[in-house]
C-alpha cells in the first residue's frame, strides 16, 4: 500500500503536466504594485526578504484549492480523477519479480546432448 508521501509525490508528478484548472493558477502579489498604501506593501518595500502572513495564506489557499479540486474530481477527461489515480496507484506492482509467474512452457535440457 502506498504511503501518504508516495501518493503526494505521484499526484505532484501528474499535476505538473496539467494545463488547466486550479493546479495552474499562479501566486501573485498584484496588490504590491498598485497605488494604495497597505501594511503588507510597506513591510515588503522596507524589507524585501519578509514573507507576510497574507502572502503565506494566499499560497496555502492556492495549494488547498488544487488538492480539493483533485479530490473532488470525477472527470476522467481531465486526467486527474481521484478514483482512477488511486486505483492505478494501489494496484501497481511494487516488487521486482523475475521469472514470476513461472512459464507454463518448460524448457527441458537433455543431459544426453553430450553423447
Amino acid at each position: 500500500a502506498p504511503s501518504t508521501s508516495e501518493m503526494l509525490s505521484r499526484w505532484a508528478e501528474i499535476a505538473a503536466q496539467k494545463v488547466s484548472g486550479s493546479i495552474v493558477e499562479r501566486y501573485r502579489d498584484d496588490h504590491l504594485w498598485d497605488d494604495t498604501k497597505t501594511e503588507d506593501k510597506t513591510i515588503v518595500l522596507t524589507n524585501p526578504s519578509v514573507i507576510t502572513e497574507d502572502a503565506k495564506a494566499k499560497a496555502k489557499q492556492l495549494i488547498l484549492n488544487a488538492v480539493v479540486e483533485f479530490l473532488d474530481s470525477s472527470d476522467k477527461d481531465k486526467g486527474l480523477a481521484f478514483d482512477e489515480f488511486f486505483g492505478k496507484l494501489v494496484t501497481e506492482p511494487k516488487r521486482v519479480r523475475i521469472d514470476y509467474p513461472p512459464s507454463l512452457i518448460m524448457n527441458i535440457d537433455n543431459d544426453n546432448d553430450e553423447e
